[in-house]
């Protein structure tokens, strides 16, 4: 589990992007993040070296990243998302770096993975006149590999460790209630983006906090709203899933996203309603689970949102293909990028949408990942 979060904590909501920034600057030291990669792959005192080394540039890249971010405040749409898209690298690249032993550091992986990792596709003409969905369905980001065919660069370091998070929800005992971890996530890799690449479209899809913007644009978000909520009855774990009223097709995806072992079938209880269903799975608390669920995330201890399908990239993947995407025609392709802005086209304004949510979740889904904690307000 050298990969996954394991540990959460709640953080009011009157403070926490500060909470945030916070606890990242602590990182910008490099013995505190030389002891967290100690501390989460103890290497042999022989790499000590390496390890200090790693954490050096770990520190740079989250300090670069977050120079990118703050000037990107300052600058308009014209060069704000390539801005972005090299904050978010960087913070890639500090994953990379602290989610590795001291055998990952830039310089060894520069002769191997040398690229963004990722490579930009997209249609000769794209007018400004086009809505959301058919701009955002026409540029894509595929996988970059090499001549042997083997795929390469910081999209694919960064994907080789990034893995689900854990499920925060309430914990009811018989005097007490708490919130902590509900569901532990998988520890296997998730499933590599396929050759023809991933969309804009359903980047933004895999984003689950911006489920409501999609709604307005006419577009369905990957994602449910529901609760997930445990409770322990005369020494039984039951794990409760409440999936609220969607659209029949995406309640029907998720039913079939789910997949349980044949010897649960004493412990699971489906109860279906008119647009909705919930779950309830009881077992032994020594007893693992025997089931498979798409990707769960925790925006707040109280809001969870499943995704209904079986995602290759979870929230802060796809918030990185989709401003390599937006950077890409922000650098290469001024004259495509600027006809949208001046035209103010759904897809610029969409972009706005999404440069802004990315100063609300990007840096706590990074922190998450470096300290193997999940905040939430």
């Amino acid at each position: 589990m050298k990969y996954n979060i394991t540990g959460c904590q709640i953080v009011g909501t009157s403070h926490f992007h500060r909470f945030v920034d916070a606890r990242i600057s602590r990182l910008l030291n490099h013995e505190t993040v030389a002891n967290i990669i100690t501390a989460r792959h103890a290497p042999p005192q022989k790499q000590k070296r390496n390890v200090l080394k790693q954490a050096k540039q770990a520190s740079y890249c989250l300090s670069l990243a977050r120079e990118y971010s703050k000037t990107a405040i300052h600058s308009t749409l014209a060069t704000k998302p390539v801005l972005l898209y090299y904050s978010i690298m960087n913070y890639a690249l500090a994953e990379i770096l602290v989610k590795n032993d001291g055998s990952k550091s830039l310089d060894s992986n520069r002769a191997e993975h040398a690229h963004h990792g990722l490579e930009i596709s997209f249609p000769a003409k794209l007018p400004s006149n086009l809505s959301l969905k058919e701009a955002a369905s026409a540029l894509r980001a595929k996988p970059h590999t090499k001549q042997n065919g083997r795929r390469s660069g910081t999209f694919n370091l960064w994907h080789e460790t990034s893995r689900e998070t854990i499920v925060l929800g309430k914990i009811i005992r018989e005097h007490t209630e708490t919130y902590g971890p509900v569901l532990s996530p998988s520890p296997k890799r998730l499933p590599e983006i396929a050759s023809g690449g991933i969309s804009l479209l359903e980047c933004l899809q895999y984003m689950p906090s911006l489920t409501a913007e999609l709604s307005h644009e006419g577009i369905n978000s990957n994602y449910l709203r529901g609760r997930i909520y445990a409770e322990v009855i005369n020494g039984k774990a039951v794990t409760n899933i409440l999936v609220h009223p969607n659209k029949l097709e995406m309640i029907e995806a998720l039913k079939n996203s789910m997949h349980f072992s044949a010897q649960l079938i004493e412990d699971v209880n489906v109860v279906e309603y008119d647009a909705g269903f919930s779950i309830s799975i009881a077992k032994p608390a020594e007893r693992p689970f025997g089931f498979n669920l798409p990707m769960i995330t925790s925006l707040t201890r109280d809001e969870q949102r499943l995704c209904c399908t079986h995602s290759p990239i979870n929230e802060f993947g796809a918030f990185l293909a989709a401003l390599f995407i937006l950077g890409n025609l922000c650098r290469y392709f001024p004259d495509l990028w600027l006809d949208h802005v001046t035209a103010n086209s759904s897809l610029a304004i969409f972009a706005e949408v999404l440069c802004e949510e990315f100063y609300h979740r990007v840096p706590c889904l990074l922190l998450a990942e470096l300290t193997q904690h999940l905040f939430v307000e």
